[in-house]
């Protein structure tokens, strides 16, 4: 019954459906490579069924997209403004940038508290516990980032 009702909810999903689309594409692709690899084993076999995996890749629109979206960034990132803001912010000392940690810490939620006050959004007890104890890390974090920063490197020998 509950793979039943389960299978008519993904039947109706198109997210659903294309992962399936997916899923179905690369045991297809896994299936033809085992097959042009499991051949008589010739190296000039081997390298022909490489490429044309390649290639059929490189002329796939989905890997395509997908380079695109993870090498777009990387070849921007040394000309982009973002750089020229976090630099100076790389090159402090490990103490001011733990001590910073702290302060980003306590302001997100003084902000955060700000907002809510400003909507009008009610707050129960586990909330408003939950933001004490957030700024209490920061401020333990910004009056005391040389025990942090010993703890980290104390944790990361061990």
């Amino acid at each position: 019954m509950l793979i039943g009702a389960g299978r008519r909810v993904v039947a109706g999903s198109s997210t659903c459906a294309a992962a399936v689309y997916v899923a179905r594409w690369l045991r297809r692709a896994s299936e033809k490579v085992a097959v042009g690899f499991e051949g008589n084993g010739s190296a000039e076999k081997e390298a022909r069924g490489l490429e044309h995996l390649l290639m059929g890749a490189s002329q796939s629109r989905f890997v395509s997209g997908l380079s695109r979206l993870v090498n777009a960034p990387s070849a921007a990132w040394p000309e982009c403004r973002l750089r020229r803001m976090v630099d100076p912010v790389v090159k402090l000392d490990s103490l001011a940038q733990i001590r910073l940690g702290g302060w980003v810490i306590v302001t997100t939620v003084i902000t955060h508290i700000a907002l809510l006050g400003v909507l009008d959004v009610e707050v129960g007890l586990v909330g408003w516990t939950l933001r004490a104890g957030l700024v209490a890390v920061g401020l333990a974090v910004m009056w005391r980032p040389r025990a942090l920063a010993s703890a980290w490197k104390d944790r990361k020998r061990s």
